[in-house]
């Protein structure tokens, strides 16, 4: 098969797993499984590194897989940030705790940057999760269901291409 043709199949691929990721994300925020809100903090990260990994088959190495456990370590970190009503970060005024969360958990991945060299791609991802968390966080433009479906997969659609 052409390379080509391959890397744009693995872009599809990558780019469905983040939609599944915000569909998560957004299903067990909304409540509709009782008891999973905290859970979307483990199986998020957990879809990213795992879809992450099988779509780069062809460049791990022992390096890239222990780097990718400690960032799924630091998302879990990055993940359990709240930002409800009861959060120490709202006393902040809501656009700096969205900006604050939004931001670490874009830069969650900046040790898969560090070892692929992509800092074009983890620099994008702070600003796209953070700008989506201000923005559907603060205005609410949309239902609230989208809301989070859309920020869930900004957390997670830049970073996919990072490796």
């Amino acid at each position: 098969m052409n390379p080509e043709v391959s890397l744009t199949l693995i872009a599809l691929v990558k780019l469905l797993i983040a939609v599944f990721i915000g569909f998560w994300y957004s299903l067990c925020g909304r409540g509709v499984i009782r008891g999973w809100l905290g859970r979307r903090r483990v199986i998020c990260p957990l879809i990213y590194l795992v879809g992450l990994a099988c779509t780069s088959l062809t460049s791990m190495s022992l390096k890239l897989v222990l780097t990718m456990c400690i960032t799924y370590l630091i998302y879990l970190g990055t993940m359990s940030l709240g930002y409800g009503t009861g959060s120490i970060l709202r006393k902040l005024g809501k656009v700096v705790q969205r900006g604050v969360i939004g931001s670490l958990v874009g830069g969650s991945c900046i040790l898969l940057a560090y070892v692929s060299g992509n800092w074009v791609v983890f620099t994008l991802s702070v600003f796209v999760s953070c700008g989506t968390s201000i923005a559907l966080g603060v205005f609410n433009p949309v239902h609230a269901a989208y809301e989070e479906a859309l920020i869930g997969t900004s957390k997670f659609l830049p970073a996919m291409f990072i490796v």
